[in-house]
């Protein structure tokens, strides 16, 4: 019986907290969101930070990566963009962005003069499938 008492407030702890980080996480999404359409860049991505950090749902996490790495690009840290597509595409590899994250990589390539990697890109972009639009 104590086991069970035991079992029962852990597992009302866990999701417990989990709702309080999803919902920080929405919060910080929100703001992001928000800022970005006000064209405060700086802070968009602070927040888009923070919801990466706060186990943010699958669709706010999506839009984080890809933000994250427009952000970086916008700022010349190509190092930071690379690691923001790479992960946007690994982890969601049917992403309306697709064609547009692949299109990032390839002109960061082409800016660091690494003509095997545009090769290579070039034909994943003319194979790709999705061509859909992130926003």
């Amino acid at each position: 019986m104590k086991k069970l008492k035991i079992l029962a407030i852990s597992v009302l702890f866990i999701s417990v907290c989990g709702s309080v980080f999803s919902s920080e996480s929405s919060i910080y999404f929100s703001r992001a969101q928000k800022a970005a359409q006000s064209g405060q860049i700086d802070f968009a991505f602070m927040d888009y930070q923070n919801v990466l950090r706060n186990n943010p749902i699958p669709r706010q996490a999506e839009y984080a990566f890809f933000a994250s790495g427009d952000y970086s690009y916008l700022m010349m840290d190509y190092k930071a963009a690379k690691k923001y597509f790479a992960e946007y595409l690994n982890k969601y590899p049917n992403a309306s962005g697709k064609l547009f994250a692949l299109s990032y990589l390839k002109r960061i390539a082409a800016i660091e003069s690494d003509a095997k990697l545009v090769d290579e890109l070039n034909k994943e972009i003319l194979t790709c499938k999705n061509h859909g639009y992130i926003f």
